[in-house]
């Protein structure tokens, strides 16, 4: 694996229609977010639909990862997992998951500390930095990106992207999904300040 996958570094090397063609879907996603994702009930019922959207931009995720801190008295934060074709998990997490091995070496640190996004391949056999990338080779997955979720308070969260598509992410996917973080991220924090103000039990 070169130097630019690990520190999520990478060049912007694609053909002119794709890169127009996913620039206008990312587009697309953006004002769906805003004209009817907004509605969606919650955060789960969100990254369900806005994977599915993402599919059908020809973007291939296989995997996504929604972490978010709350204000619950009781948790410190939510994770979500939508896997293609099976029903979005979620997971509390107790206070003081970040002062655990499992959060100290993961790539969500890595992502809340250098706030940007970042990639590596997992096909390509070599030693990978943190062990979820392992388990992600392992359970045959080839690509795999995290990118940086910023709240308006600065608060930072993090959403992952993996696929089992032969070749992975091509830059242009890479690029789409930065596109969409900014309105993406703004809908989620409402989302999750809506369960807040009005409290609602297993909030976001």
């Amino acid at each position: 694996m070169d130097e630019s996958h690990r520190l999520g570094k990478r060049s912007y090397a694609r053909s002119f229609p794709q890169t127009y063609a996913l620039a206008d879907q990312a587009a697309r996603l953006s004002k769906w977010l805003t004209q009817d994702g907004r509605f969606v009930s919650g955060n789960r019922e969100l990254l369900d639909q806005f994977c599915a959207r993402v599919i059908e931009a020809g973007v291939p995720p296989s995997r996504s990862w929604l972490h978010i801190p709350t204000l619950h008295p009781e948790f410190a934060g939510v994770s979500r997992v939508w896997r293609r074709g099976m029903q979005t998990e979620e997971r509390f997490l107790d206070f003081g998951f970040e002062k655990g091995p499992a959060y100290l070496n993961s790539p969500v640190r890595h992502v809340v500390e250098q706030r940007k996004l970042c990639r590596w391949r997992l096909d390509e056999g070599e030693a990978l930095p943190f062990p979820v990338l392992e388990e992600h080779r392992s359970a045959g997955y080839v690509d795999y990106a995290i990118a940086p979720l910023i709240f308006s308070d600065g608060r930072v969260n993090a959403i992952s992207w993996a696929t089992d598509r032969s070749g992975g992410f091509s830059d242009a996917d890479l690029c789409f999904f930065e596109e969409v973080l900014p309105t993406h991220s703004t809908i989620v924090e409402v989302k999750s300040l809506r369960r807040f103000a009005t409290n609602v039990p297993g909030w976001d």
